[in-house]
């Protein structure tokens, strides 16, 4: 009897341990975004995303917890992002895809295929295949 107090002593301390630092939201990544274009590791050139001259397309904002929402070229939406390790999934999102002008449809297929994630100074890449990415500009903090 013992031995199983020690063991659902155990597995309750495991299961109640809750989030660990790595499954935190960076604050690096928190604030208001706007996709410029499409880029590919170990290439310095930018596909520009279309329409150019839209600033209000392409925008994704990152709350500290998890929370999104933005827009593509005409449709607005909204979901959550799952952290962990450098590794995101956009999950829950909301999103009618209608009449989308320019790189609108593939814009967001990409969006929804971002697996991982490189942040510098200024810039923000969500790679949804290994060497391909989306790249952001920081819009506010």
């Amino acid at each position: 009897m013992r031995h199983l107090s020690y063991l659902l002593l155990f597995l309750f301390a495991m299961l109640s341990g809750g989030c660990s630092k790595d499954d935190d939201m960076p604050q690096d990544l928190v604030g208001t975004w706007q996709c410029v274009g499409f880029g590919e590791r170990n290439n310095a050139e930018i596909k520009a995303v279309e329409p150019q001259d839209c600033t209000s397309c392409y925008v994704l904002e990152i709350k500290e917890n998890g929370d999104i929402s933005g827009a593509t070229t005409t449709n607005s939406f909204s979901g959550k992002i799952s952290y962990k390790s450098q590794s995101i999934k956009i999950v829950d999102i909301l999103i009618t895809k209608v009449g989308e002008k320019g790189d609108g449809y593939i814009y967001f297929d990409r969006f929804l295929e971002t697996n991982s994630y490189i942040r510098t100074l200024n810039d923000l890449q969500l790679f949804y295949e290994d060497n391909s990415y989306l790249l952001y500009k920081r819009i506010t903090p």
